[in-house]
């Protein structure tokens, strides 16, 4: 922290003195006489950069001003300390949807940028204040040596992975500024400009390996994109073509790589990406866009992610995936081990998970439907899986019922615990595995907005607020407006709050009861068990008490029944710092409640599946026996 604030403070004094001399650049022009200005239009001028020698003689980069002559001569701040003709390299136009703030660093090389949008330019219904803020860092590497092995297979490229890290420092040491709130979804944008002759196949394993060395860190930092251009990287008839790989990992878990070769438009003559697999039918989600289009802002499914990654857990439509790519491994490890044992190697299944969303109709009835993510308008979502394990290669059903904690925190209305009951309803009928994933607040403690932004407070003394008041009012206008939703005195104060919409009061702590009377009678009829990804509180805690069967990721995943500080304040003095250490994994594995702890949700996928291992596919049915590696007739010896 003291280090972020000295780079800070050297940030902001280089910004100021980096200011004077723009300003003062400017001012030449604007003071210069109207026929030397009148030779830079005549000219077609469109810039004018100035390259001005360092004052610290330990400084060794000159500093660069780029003035705009439609702007009246003002400083492009973005184009600051960058070769005009290094600008195309660094493709900055492609960031024209957002408000672009420039963070000064000491590496030139390295140009570090913070933009900003509110959504409205390509999503009008994104409501005010809801920005989408993140940082583009950007690099030119001139110079790439390439290092392959005594069979010519490529295995790296130093300068490559030094611009990476250099790239990862930037970003760490511009999140640190506090002029910049938290910043999700970052990009790092890598443009090697050195035509080198290499494979396709070892530039994509060199990138892979690139993302995963560094992780950890990526997460960290919440990079979720990195971008390699890599200059006459495939050769054909026509010529050197560039290759432009990108790497992303949209879930946090699982990371994906497309490759695509650059190729000019006929029409347009512009440069458009084309997939590397196309041949073999398999498009990336940027085949045939054009290679320069500009970066698009979050769209609705994106915030969803970014709000549930801010509180380090999974977004609930995202857990399919892992579910799937569990499975996948779990079917390699199962079948390399029979191969290697001699044994016939196991067919694996083409399809390893079908996932069917279900959903509760104006009627109360629940309904299997197709649509597309995110669409939920409550917070408990509910799917039918049909896992294909080794155990049940003909695929075994389980119901899943999770918190969408992006969708009111996770808390529990009365549409909440109706879908909850009517899914578990569903497993004890027919039979099958109960699976809950918990992530939520609890039940709903709501409030009438449409009350709350009309009534008046009567202070004790209006010119000392901290003296309390006496009654909350509305106006005699007012009062006809509400006459259904609240209660007045004959003085038209405030005596009851209803509310226009149901869900704000005492009818959620009614749907809890039916949810925990419900989760007990599933753990007595079916297979129960429950997956704490993140802070369960309250009723949630309750359900994963009578669900019994509990796993439990060791970090920010309490199980409580209200806050450390709402106990500090009962209390009257600080006793406990955090939640955890009323309801995390050193609690709740000690004392029985947790029987099983985890690292992160990838683990806790395959925890669950573990677990099913052992579990009949339904109700009395026949036990999961696989083929024993160890032959049954084989001579027993000493």
């Amino acid at each position: 922290s003291k280090n972020g604030n000295r780079e800070s403070q050297a940030s902001t004094l280089e910004s100021t003195q980096e200011t004077q001399i723009s300003l003062y650049l400017t001012g030449l022009w604007r003071q210069a006489p109207q026929e030397r200005i009148a030779a830079v239009n005549r000219c077609g001028i469109k810039s004018i950069t100035y390259v001005v020698a360092p004052e610290d003689e330990f400084e060794s980069s000159p500093g660069l001003f780029t003035l705009r002559v439609r702007d009246n001569f003002a400083e492009d701040t973005i184009y600051r300390h960058i070769d005009p003709p290094m600008a195309f390299q660094l493709e900055l136009a492609r960031l024209v949807n957002f408000d672009i703030q420039r963070f000064n660093y000491p590496n030139r090389l390295i140009h570090i940028f913070f933009g900003q949008n509110n959504g409205t330019k390509s999503e009008p219904s994104a409501k005010a204040g809801d920005k989408d803020a993140r940082f583009f860092v950007r690099a030119v590497i001139q110079h790439a040596a390439v290092f392959s092995t005594a069979s010519d297979a490529l295995v790296a490229i130093p300068e490559a992975e030094k611009s990476f890290v250099e790239a990862l420092d930037a970003l760490e040491l511009g999140r640190c500024d506090p002029r910049f709130r938290h910043a999700d979804l970052n990009h790092i944008f890598l443009n090697l400009v050195k035509e080198i002759d290499v494979n396709v196949d070892d530039v994509d394993a060199i990138c892979r390996r690139l993302f995963l060395r560094y992780a950890q860190r990526c997460w960290k930092l919440r990079v979720f994109t990195v971008e390699v251009r890599v200059a006459g990287a495939l050769r054909s008839h026509h010529g050197a073509a560039p290759l432009r790989f990108l790497l992303y990992n949209p879930t946090g878990h699982s990371l994906r790589v497309e490759g695509y070769k650059e190729e000019l438009d006929s029409l347009t003559g512009t440069p458009v990406l084309k997939s590397l697999r196309s041949d073999r039918k398999e498009f990336g989600h940027l085949h045939d866009r054009p290679a320069l289009e500009p970066y698009q802002i979050m769209d609705r499914l994106r915030r969803k992610r970014v709000v549930a990654q801010t509180l380090e857990t999974t977004y609930v439509y995202d857990f399919q995936h892992i579910f799937s790519r569990a499975l996948q491994e779990r079917w390699k490890l199962y079948s390399q081990s029979r191969l290697r044992g001699g044994f016939r190697r196991d067919k694996v299944p083409a399809k390893h998970l079908k996932v069917v969303e279900l959903v509760l109709d104006e009627e109360g009835v629940l309904r299997a439907v197709e649509r597309p993510t995110g669409l939920n308008d409550h917070g408990i979502v509910m799917w039918r899986y049909s896992l294909y394990t080794p155990e049940f290669p003909g695929g075994r059903d389980v119901i899943i019922i999770a918190n969408d904690i992006t969708f009111m925190s996770g808390s529990f209305g009365p549409k909440e615990d109706a879908a909850f009951e009517q899914a578990s309803r569903l497993a004890r009928e027919e039979g099958i595995p109960r699976i809950y994933i918990a992530a939520n607040s609890g039940a709903r403690i709501g409030i009438a907005d449409e009350i709350r932004k009309e009534f008046n407070v009567r202070w004790v003394n209006e010119e000392d607020p901290t003296k309390g008041f006496t009654d909350l009012y509305l106006s005699k206008d007012d009062l006809s407006k509400f006459a259904e939703t609240a209660r007045f005195d004959e003085n038209g104060n405030l005596t009851d709050v209803i509310g226009a919409s149901d869900g704000l009061c005492v009818e959620n702590l009614m749907g809890s009861a039916l949810i925990a009377r419900e989760t007990s009678i599933a753990y007595n009829e079916t297979f129960t068990l429950t997956y704490v990804t993140s802070r369960s509180v309250g009723i949630g805690a309750y359900l994963v008490r009578l669900g019994q069967r509990v796993i439990q990721r060791e970090s920010n995943a309490p199980i409580i029944l209200t806050g450390f500080n709402a106990l500090n304040k009962v209390l009257g003095r600080s006793v406990y710092a955090s939640n955890e250490q009323l309801g995390g994994v050193k609690i709740m594995s000690p004392n029985g409640v947790t029987h099983q702890v985890v690292k992160d949700d990838v683990e806790g996928v395959r925890s669950i599946l573990d677990w099913l291992s052992f579990v009949p596919a339904c109700r009395n049915g026949r036990l999961p026996i696989v083929e024993p590696l160890d032959p049954i007739d084989r001579e027993v010896t000493y």
